[in-house]
């Protein structure tokens, strides 16, 4: 459930993810710098939590926002969600 509520969160700002294939628990959050497609989060899906990758501090300022926006109302829907299955 916590994969689709980040689908849902990140794809309506056409925001790039991809689950881990080594641990599955791990989704890592891409962005376009110099016109290559890096990673620049990294998203814990069961404790909701993010990690900033290397490569975050090339991103402009409006992606920045974005990005935090995103994390906001994930982190609220995934509290929300926690609630009700707990």
């Amino acid at each position: 459930m916590s994969l689709s509520l980040l689908s849902s969160v990140f794809g309506k700002r056409g925001i790039t993810h991809k689950q881990s294939k080594a641990d599955r628990n791990f989704v890592q959050v891409y962005e376009l710098i110099d016109g290559r497609s890096v990673p620049v989060l990294q998203v814990n899906i069961i404790d909701g939590s993010f990690l900033e990758m290397p490569h975050y501090a090339g991103l402009t300022d409006k992606n920045k926002r974005t990005l935090a926006d995103a994390k906001t109302e994930y982190k609220r829907r995934f509290q929300a969600w926690y609630k009700k299955s707990h």
